[in-house]
C-alpha cells in the first residue's frame, strides 16, 4: 500500500533483486542477499557521494561567477586605466570566500546533507533488513504447508538453513548500528551541542545541519523527533515479526499504538502554533492507526467466528479509521490555506464581512504605543487592538475591547512576551 512505498520506494515502480537478475546474472538467493549488503553499505554510499559532489559543485559555481564577473569587467569601455592589469582578487568580491568562508560553507552544506540522508534512508535500510526474516512455513492463500520454511521474496531461501541464519545475524547487527543508531547518534549530537556551552539549538551553524529536527517542537522537547524514529523502527519489527500470528502481531502493535498516544498527550511536543495544530495532527495520525488495527482486529475474529462465507463487507471495520483519516486531510488542508484565510497584516479577503463577523474572533496587538490623546481609551484594559484604535479601522477588524484574553491566547501570548 502507500505505507510500504513510501517506506520502500524502491519497490514501488521497479524491483532491485530483478534488476541485478536481469542485467547482472545474479541468482535469485543472491540479489535477496545482496540487498542486505545494499542496505549495509546505503548510508555511507550517500555520504562518500555527497562528501565528493558537494565540493566539486560549489567550486565549479565559483569558477562560473568568477569568469562571469571577469568578463563583465574586461567588457567595460569606462575604466579609469584601461591597460592596468586587473588584480585577481578585485575581479570578484566573493573571490576571498573560496578561501576560509567557502570552505566552512561546503562542510556545514556536507553537513546538513549528511544528516537528512541519514534520516530518511533509515526506515529504507530498516525494511530492507526486515526482509531477511520474512520467512513463512505456509502459503498465505491456500494455507497449505512448505516442506520447511521460506524466504517470502525467494522461495528457494531455506530460512533454516545455516547460511541463511548467518545473513539474519547479520542484518541484525545492521538493525542495531543504523536502525537504533541513527536515532541515538542525533540524540547525541543534539546533547553535546547543548552541553559544549559554545552553542545553542538555534546557532545558525547548528540550525543549518539540526534544524529540521527540533523544529516545531517545544524548545525542552529537542529530541523528540529521536522518539520519533524510534517509534518508527518499532512499528517496523513488530509489523514483521512473522512467527506471530496475524492476530497478535496486530494486538502488539495496537498495545505499541495505545502506550505512544498516551506518551503524546502527557507530553504534547508540537509547538503551539496555529492553537496546537500540530498536536491534534499527531493526534489524529495516531486515532487513524489505532483505528486501522482495532478494524483489522475485528475484521480477524468476525472471520473466526463465522464459519460459512462472510456476508458482512470487511469495510465495515474500518469507518472509523476513514473518519479520523477524513479529520487529518481536512485539518492539513486547513493548515495550508490558513494563511490566505487568516492573514496577519489584513483582515480576510476571502470571506465576506457577515462570515468575518461571525468567526473573525481574533485579537490584534501591537508593541508600539499608542498616542497620547488614546491613551485614556485603553486605560485599565489588559490588551486593546493598539493598531485598530480608530473606529473605522476597528470595525473593518471587527475588533473589540476586552478585560482579560481567552486561556489559549494567554498562553500562545508567553512565547512572544
Amino acid at each position: 500500500g502507500i505505507g510500504r512505498a513510501l517506506e520502500n520506494p524502491s519497490t514501488t515502480y521497479f524491483s532491485m533483486p530483478c534488476l541485478m537478475q536481469e542485467f547482472f546474472g545474479v541468482t535469485s538467493d543472491g540479489a535477496a542477499y545482496a540487498m542486505v549488503v545494499l542496505a549495509l553499505v546505503l548510508v555511507p554510499l550517500a555520504w562518500a557521494l555527497t562528501l565528493i559532489s558537494t565540493p566539486l559543485c560549489k567550486a565549479f559555481l565559483w569558477l562560473m561567477e568568477y569568469l562571469y564577473r571577469y568578463n563583465r569587467i574586461q567588457d567595460k569601455k569606462d575604466t579609469v586605466e584601461p591597460d592596468k592589469p586587473k588584480s585577481p582578487k578585485a575581479l570578484s568580491p566573493r573571490a576571498e570566500q573560496m578561501e576560509p568562508g567557502l570552505w566552512k560553507d561546503t562542510l556545514l552544506e556536507v553537513a546538513s546533507l549528511a544528516v537528512l540522508e541519514a534520516y530518511f534512508l533509515q526506515p529504507i535500510i530498516t525494511v530492507q533488513l526486515l526482509a531477511v526474516f520474512d520467512c513463512r512455513a505456509a502459503d498465505e492463500t491456500t494455507f497449505q504447508s512448505y516442506d520447511t520454511s521460506r524466504l517470502r521474496s525467494t522461495m528457494n531461501i531455506d530460512c533454516s538453513s545455516e547460511s541463511h541464519q548467518n545473513w539474519q545475524v547479520i542484518a541484525s547487527v545492521g538493525l542495531l548500528v543504523w536502525s537504533f543508531g541513527i536515532p541515538v547518534f542525533l540524540f547525541i549530537a543534539l546533547k553535546l551541542v547543548l552541553r559544549s556551552g559554545k552553542h545553542s539549538l538555534v546557532t545558525p551553524e547548528v540550525w543549518k545541519i539540526f534544524g529540521f529536527l527540533y523544529d516545531g517542537y517545544e524548545a525542552h522537547f529537542w529530541y523528540y523527533e529521536s522518539i520519533i524514529l524510534l517509534r518508527k523502527t518499532v512499528y517496523l519489527i513488530g509489523a514483521n515479526l512473522h512467527w506471530l500470528s496475524a492476530k497478535m502481531r496486530t494486538v502488539l502493535l495496537l498495545q505499541l499504538n495505545l502506550y505512544f498516544v498516551y506518551r503524546h498527550i502527557s507530553d504534547m511536543p508540537f509547538d503551539n502554533r496555529a492553537y496546537s495544530a500540530l498536536d491534534r495532527l499527531e493526534l489524529y495520525s495516531l486515532a487513524t492507526l489505532i483505528s486501522l488495527l482495532m478494524g483489522k482486529l475485528f475484521n480477524i475474529m468476525y472471520e473466526d467466528m463465522v464459519e460459512e462465507e462472510v456476508s458482512m463487507s470487511s469495510a465495515v471495520f474500518y469507518i472509523p479509521a476513514l473518519f479520523f483519516f477524513g479529520l487529518l486531510a481536512v485539518e492539513s488542508i486547513y493548515l495550508l490555506l490558513r494563511n490566505m484565510i487568516w492573514p496577519l497584516q489584513t483582515p480576510s479577503t476571502l470571506l465576506s464581512k457577515r462570515l468575518r463577523k461571525t468567526f473573525d474572533h481574533r485579537l490584534t496587538f501591537s508593541f508600539i504605543p499608542p498616542e497620547e490623546h488614546e491613551m485614556d481609551e485603553i486605560e485599565h484594559v489588559q490588551h486593546a487592538s493598539l493598531s485598530g484604535a480608530k473606529q473605522r479601522v476597528a470595525e473593518e477588524w471587527n475588533v473589540s475591547r476586552k478585560n482579560h484574553l481567552p486561556y489559549q491566547e494567554r498562553e500562545l501570548l508567553k512565547m512572544i512576551c
